[in-house]
């Protein structure tokens, strides 16, 4: 992830001191507040950076790796299923891959 997203590097410094190890479904969790956060300050080229990884991970055939970004991301974009929760930023759901983008309707009509 470092190398896609060297800006994020601090948080998954921050996340390895926290607990000692990675626990991959708390850091994808803080990687999709930092990319709507992101999103929200505008950093358009960041947020696609980073939906770009994730849907490469998406993508990989690896049952894994496609739960974390179906469970830890495309959950944790899910505003409807949680009440008082802010609203996605404009245009984030527009910028979603198709993959990416397929999960996030799948779990929406869901």
């Amino acid at each position: 992830m470092g190398a896609a997203l060297p800006e994020f590097d601090t948080e998954i410094a921050d996340h390895l001191n926290t607990y000692g190890e990675c626990l991959d479904h708390v850091l994808f969790g803080d990687l999709t507040r930092f990319l709507l956060a992101a999103a929200r300050e505008g950093d358009w080229p960041l947020v696609r950076r980073g939906l770009t990884f994730l849907e490469g991970t998406m993508m990989s055939g690896d049952p894994y790796l496609e739960n974390l970004v179906a469970a830890s991301f495309i959950e944790n974009l899910s505003p409807w299923h949680t009440p008082n929760v802010e609203p996605l930023p404009k245009g984030f759901v527009e910028c979603l891959p198709p993959h990416l983008r397929t999960e996030f309707d799948r779990q929406r009509a869901g």
